[in-house]
């Protein structure tokens, strides 16, 4: 008997242990759907991004780097290139999400009855986050041989603990792919 309750909590722990996976579902929407019906004359692109809001960011050479791997030649004079990528990253934005706190404080809800808090010990004061979302825009312009397509990228993550320049990347590579989607419908 002892050692079937041994295994039953052996098996509990390895199922509790197997379902903390981590998955990337972060979101890119679109403002309008791209549809390219013509191909460029050529596989050289031109590639380009400003930034316009307050966080560091390469998204240039991500997607230059992501459409030279799937073979596009990347040039720097957009006169000899058929496709034309141009785009602003708007903004880049962290939004702070926090938890609530499972443990009952000495002063939590009663901050309007007049009673004495401390507010180290008030989480509705705390200064700790938990967790971040992360949302951006991104204006996106593609000129294949004189056709223009124009759209918006919107870019949310889902709640998660990382830093500003993961994201980043994160924000990089999602974009990067959603651009080379829009060219693929070419083949």
């Amino acid at each position: 008997m002892k050692k079937y309750i041994i295994l039953f909590f052996s098996i509990f722990l390895f199922f509790g242990c197997a379902g903390k996976t981590y998955t990337d579902r972060s979101v890119v929407k679109s403002s309008k759907p791209i549809f390219i019906k013509n191909a460029p004359n050529n596989n050289l692109a031109y590639v380009t991004f400003t930034n316009t809001s307050s966080v560091d960011s390469n998204l240039t050479q991500a997607v230059s780097l992501n459409l030279a791997k799937n073979g596009y030649e990347i040039v720097s004079d957009k006169a000899m290139a058929s496709t034309k990528i141009r785009g602003n990253l708007n903004f880049f934005r962290r939004n702070y999400i926090k938890d609530i706190d499972p443990f009952v404080v000495s002063g939590i809800n009663f901050r309007y009855f007049g009673y004495d808090r401390l507010d180290a010990l008030d989480d509705y004061y705390s200064s700790v986050t938990n967790s971040y979302v992360y949302d951006a825009e991104i204006s996106l312009q593609i000129n294949i041989d004189g056709e223009i397509y124009e759209t918006n990228l919107y870019f949310q993550s889902d709640k998660n603990t990382n830093s500003t320049s993961t994201m980043m990347e994160i924000l990089n590579t999602k974009i990067s792919n959603q651009i080379l989607n829009y060219l693929k419908f070419l083949n």
